[in-house]
């Protein structure tokens, strides 16, 4: 490849528009039970609630890790006081997350939800690229297929 051609690719890359609107930064701690939305370009808000804020190795995947749902669940704005929805119907597997998302303004903190047992799946289970198999949130191997 031809510098100019990588140039071309990079400058490319750098103006990606990605479909994830910033809504506000925020620098304050997150916390278990956080519940928080994501704009979506021309779709609306997206409802998210945190399950485990800064939690380190070996208890998750890296320092400072979060562990967030996000649900399959559009809300009209930052006045959502409805009910969290149960695991069952969450848009994407759980994920372990840093709290980029907060600091960049993608991730917007609306509100506080109890973490009972309706709210949290009974087990986490992620796949281990390294392992070949699947691993709890302690990234020890577990037996098995997620829940989800």
């Amino acid at each position: 490849m031809k510098w100019g051609e990588a140039a071309l690719k990079i400058m490319a890359i750098k103006n990606m528009i990605t479909n994830m609107m910033p809504i506000k930064k925020s620098n304050k701690s997150i916390c278990a039970g956080d519940v928080f939305v994501l704009n979506i370009k021309d779709c609306g808000y997206i409802l998210g609630l945190v399950i485990k804020a800064n939690i380190d190795f070996p208890n998750a995947p890296m320092h400072g890790s979060n562990l967030i749902y996000i649900y399959n669940q559009f809300v009209p704005d930052f006045n959502f006081s409805g009910p969290i929805p149960s695991p069952d119907k969450l848009l994407i597997p759980p994920v372990w997350i840093n709290k980029m998302p907060w600091t960049k303004g993608l991730f917007a903190n609306i509100g506080k939800s109890d973490l009972t047992v309706d709210k949290v799946l009974k087990q986490h289970c992620f796949y281990s690229v390294a392992r070949r198999t699947f691993v709890n949130e302690k990234c020890n191997s577990k037996a098995g297929r997620p829940m989800w």
